[in-house]
């Protein structure tokens, strides 16, 4: 497939997180400076980050293109992301990376009356932990930064693990009100959200894929142009109907591969596939509906259906019977029976 297919250029965002968050980031020097208790400080932690990752920051008016630059005699540091550049300013970091509440915050939360908030706050007995020499250790707890670490760790176990599909919440406006469409707002989204990015590689792959078996069941209706048809119906052999019909159609077969399971195509064979389907069902549906009216009697939907090659060992009359208005069944109706994939 990669010899087909060809080399595809995409943004790969793995070189940030392991700065952020691989062994040796940012976070985990952030962590490893806690450790250090007194002496510690954020001062210290920014020195150590710049020496292994910063680079610096390059004349205004130029392109950055390392993942982090900092500036001399100051301590800020910015971080390239995919979405774009950020700054992140160094002091107060390790007190805001410990994550501890007022004490007497917590101690008025835990006499709290109210069951879940006093289960939250009332504190926890110490977790401990033996070693091969009987010694006992207190676990540590746990920073904002190894929380976020063990999260995208927990969310990238689960992409693996599953076949994801993304839905991409867009914004028509900063001010969250109806009826107002801000367009340089939207377009910066559709680019930091890497939707014009993934429709970028599904366009340059296969994004269309079918099963032989799916492919042949919804492609039915064309098999009028490929030669010795009823043949391959009737032996049901999906696999020399996807190659005939790719023969028949005249498609690019640079853009449309039939493999050892599956069918994969691109869009532009998708659309012209649609297409002749779409022009095969309404010229058979005109056919019997001479007069245009747009309606047909159910006994004529029977006849429609052998033509497409569609019904076969079916219940006819029991399944159209749920799309007909009386006697009758229109062109409308008829498209969504053969759509549901009943016939």
């Amino acid at each position: 497939m990669a010899s087909l297919v060809g080399k595809i250029d995409f943004a790969d965002n793995q070189n940030v997180l392991t700065v952020i968050g691989g062994k040796g980031g940012i976070l985990r020097m952030l962590d490893e400076e806690i450790k250090f208790g007194a002496r510690g400080s954020s001062e210290s932690f920014f020195k150590k980050m710049d020496k292994a990752h910063g680079k610096p920051e390059p004349r205004k008016g130029k392109k950055i293109t390392e993942l982090v630059t900092t500036k001399g005699h100051a301590s800020w540091f910015k971080v390239k992301h995919f979405a774009g550049i950020v700054q992140y300013e160094s002091n107060g970091f390790l007190e805001k990376n410990k994550d501890t509440l007022n004490a007497a915050i917590v101690t008025i939360l835990a006499s709290s009356t109210d069951p879940l908030l006093k289960k939250l706050f009332t504190a926890k007995e110490e977790v401990v932990t033996e070693t091969k020499s009987s010694s006992r250790k207190k676990k540590g707890v746990k920073s904002v930064s190894s929380h976020f670490r063990s999260s995208l760790n927990e969310l990238m176990t689960s992409i693996k693990a599953t076949e994801t599909h993304y839905i991409r919440c867009i914004k028509s406006n900063q001010a969250k009100m109806p009826g107002q469409f801000d367009a340089p707002y939207i377009l910066d989204q559709l680019r930091t959200g890497g939707v014009f990015s993934a429709a970028d590689i599904r366009g340059k792959g296969f994004p269309f894929r079918k099963s032989h078996k799916d492919f042949y069941l919804h492609f039915r209706p064309l098999t009028n142009m490929i030669d010795a048809s009823l043949e391959i119906i009737d032996n049901e052999n999906e696999n020399v109907f996807c190659s005939k019909l790719i023969d028949a159609t005249g498609t690019n077969k640079k853009e449309i591969l039939v493999g050892t399971s599956m069918v994969l195509y691109k869009a532009s064979i998708h659309l012209e596939l649609e297409e002749l389907r779409n022009a095969c069902i309404e010229k058979e549906f005109q056919n019997i509906d001479t007069g245009s009216t747009g309606n047909v009697s159910i006994n004529a939907v029977k006849e429609i259906l052998v033509k497409l090659h569609l019904g076969k060992g079916k219940d006819i009359d029991g399944i159209v019977g749920d799309y007909a208005e009386g006697d009758q069944i229109s062109f409308d109706s008829f498209r969504k029976l053969i759509d549901s994939k009943q016939v």
